[in-house]
């Protein structure tokens, strides 16, 4: 199904060329769908958010400038209510993104079967 057809900006041509991932446990008082919104309104360098299974409850990937300004961006992501604990790890290299097009390839090839 295809959702829209938009443009794909790469955050490194705006100078966010430091890519992360964070594991966020949340407060079980508060619920996910508020912190989501939270974390969505006070953090704009985040550009993937996902509730997740295992042992945190949310997984977002983060764009920053450089590492000074990612521990800002962990900082105000951290400061959000409902927020409990953060672990970040930094991506190296990024070797697909936004992949698709196989999946669409192999769907079509078993529905001809």
């Amino acid at each position: 199904m295809i959702e829209a057809i938009v443009p794909r900006i790469d955050p490194a041509g705006f100078g966010y060329g430091v890519v992360a991932f964070c594991l966020v446990e949340i407060d079980q008082k508060v619920g996910h769908d508020d912190v989501a919104t939270a974390l969505a309104d006070a953090v704009p360098e985040i550009v993937d958010m996902h509730t997740v299974t295992g042992a945190s409850d949310m997984q977002l990937r983060l764009v920053a400038r450089d590492a000074t300004r990612l521990q800002e961006v962990l900082d105000r992501v951290a400061l959000v209510p409902g927020v409990a604990r953060t672990a970040s790890s930094i991506a190296m290299r990024t070797h697909l993104s936004g992949r698709v097009l196989p999946l669409v390839e192999h769907v079509a090839a078993d529905e001809v079967l």
